[in-house]
């Protein structure tokens, strides 16, 4: 499976808008997609993880189950399709968090 953004470019500094409000951000989902997803799948899981984060067990921005296999990717700023079920992050709530560097 592959996945890639229009928004997010490996290397360079995540813009603004995706971050938290702390650090001067609207908090805004980037736009993702995937393909070759293996046929026998039949839902997808989105994880956000910073394993450099100052805290102990690294930071959870974002824990996305249940996504429908027909999805190929999330749009800037819009919901997850019906069905989808979003976790609680490491900041205490629901859905993705942006980044918020000490």
């Amino acid at each position: 499976m592959r996945l890639f953004s229009d928004d997010l470019k490996q290397g360079e500094e995540i813009p603004l808008v995706f971050a938290e409000p702390g650090a001067g951000g609207r908090n805004i989902l980037p736009q993702l997609g995937w393909d070759e997803v293996p046929a026998e799948a039949k839902s997808l899981a989105l994880t956000c993880w910073d394993p450099d984060a100052p805290l102990e067990g690294g930071f959870w921005h974002w824990l996305a189950l249940d996504i429908p296999v027909s999805t190929t990717g999330t749009v800037q700023g819009t919901p997850l399709p019906a069905g989808s079920v979003e976790l609680q992050n490491d900041y205490g709530y629901r859905g993705y968090g942006g980044p918020n560097p000490p």
